[in-house]
């Protein structure tokens, strides 16, 4: 085969392998930020369990809130006095995008008379996730 149908040829062959290589879309690094989630910020958050949440939340932790039209913002200490007693929640994952060592994901949140969603930036620090913000806007219902 001569130079001009070989070089195209391994090319086009390659193309699968380079845009896998650059997705990196893996399902276990998914698996591992749902279950990081479910385990700490969800079961947390259901508890009240600061504890828990302190497992996913970074220490630089920033919670931006829609309310009323209005940007209200928040640090870690602000989110951990808010909370309080049992929750009944309901928690749905709508997406996780992952490359590399981030992660972006939309969680829906459902208290009954009230509705959130919330997108959470996720970071992977010496092979943890930790979320590093999150933006919630409010539903109505």
């Amino acid at each position: 085969m001569n130079k001009k149908v070989l070089l195209p040829l391994i090319v086009l062959l390659c193309i699968p392998f380079f845009i896998a290589g650059f997705s990196f879309d893996d399902a276990a690094e998914k698996e591992e930020v749902r279950k990081a989630l479910e385990n700490y910020f969800f079961k947390g958050k259901l508890e009240s369990d600061k504890q828990l949440l302190s497992e996913i939340i970074h220490e630089d932790y920033r919670l931006f809130n829609v309310h009323k039209g209005r940007l209200e913002k928040y640090v870690r200490s602000d989110f951990f006095s808010w909370l309080g007693g049992k929750n009944d929640i309901k928690f749905k994952i709508g997406y996780i995008d992952i490359t590399g060592g981030v992660a972006a994901v939309k969680v829906i949140e459902d208290a009954g008379n009230h509705m959130w969603v919330d997108y959470f930036n996720l970071v992977k620090v010496d092979g943890k996730w930790w979320i590093m913000d999150e933006v919630a806007f409010p539903l109505r219902k």
